[in-house]
């Protein structure tokens, strides 16, 4: 019999196979959809699935370990508005490949992210709008085949994907405005190829860490445009860009400045 047979055919059952289709497709709208993937003792012992689909608000870290958590590889992984959610671990803790894409949105309570042994994105790599997480840990990711997109995240406060060499697509980070000196060197110091645009914009904005420099030193090629808005670099600007990048990147740090001289309406006395 075929793995994707539903464990729901036993001795003295229907004498047709009952297909499992959630072993293509897991999507999880409801209770009742959790219920059903959750009861399928087959898929729970599966290494590899396909798309997952989730939706669900009442979601939790636990119930999705209980789906996932035998995983090594998955299709595609989708989780938005899962207001319940505080982390991925130990979920996702096995998976090595997502051969399509991984999309994370509005997860509105979720602190960490973490995906300890991931290698290779086959598509997209999307996550935004996550208000609270304060950590991404990726550390053996190597390949993004699509975009990748991490932007606004304004409680991330480390981000590891230092292992990261290509990104087949743009690459986008922006509105990560908490981001810590260490974090911001280490997190790209791989990096040598993005196929289409890079773009960086308001990564630590905030200056509370004076030390922050975003080390893009192994950058070697991009695709498209590469540009960099209200984010440090420092010593690590791309050795592709040349020097008239670095004058460019020194001039956009600059800003106006207004000095006052004699006379001065405060103190006609003593302005020099």
């Amino acid at each position: 019999m075929e793995p994707w047979i539903s464990d729901a055919i036993t001795a003295g059952g229907p004498t047709t196979p009952v297909a499992c289709p959630a072993h293509d497709t897991v999507v999880i709208r409801t209770q009742a959809d959790f219920n059903r993937y959750a009861s399928n003792q087959t898929l729970l012992a599966s290494t590899s699935i396909g798309s997952v689909v989730i939706t669900w608000p009442n979601i939790t870290s636990s119930a999705l370990s209980a789906l996932l958590s035998q995983k090594t590889s998955i299709g595609e992984l989708v989780i938005e508005d899962a207001v319940l959610l505080t982390s991925l671990s130990p979920a996702l803790d096995r998976v090595q490949t997502i051969s399509s894409s991984i999309t994370l949105n509005r997860l509105s309570q979720c602190v960490s992210l973490s995906f300890p042994v991931l290698t290779q994105i086959g598509s997209a790599f999307n996550i935004d709008s996550l208000a609270r997480v304060t950590n991404i840990s990726v550390p053996e990711l190597v390949t993004v085949g699509g975009a990748m997109r991490i932007h606004n995240l304004g409680s991330l406060v480390a981000l590891d994907t230092s292992s990261l060499v290509t990104v087949n697509q743009s690459l986008t980070m922006a509105r990560l405005t908490r981001v810590s000196g260490p974090t911001m060197s280490s997190a790209l110091s791989s990096l040598r190829s993005v196929g289409g645009a890079a773009f960086f914009q308001h990564i630590n904005a905030l200056g509370s860490d004076t030390g922050a420099a975003l080390n893009l030193e192994s950058l070697r090629s991009v695709g498209s445009n590469f540009e960099v808005r209200e984010t440090r670099l420092g010593r690590y600007i791309p050795a592709f860009c040349g020097d008239k990048y670095r004058m460019l990147y020194l001039l956009s740090l600059m800003r106006p400045c207004l000095l006052y001289t004699s006379p001065s309406p405060r103190d006609l006395s003593t302005s020099r």
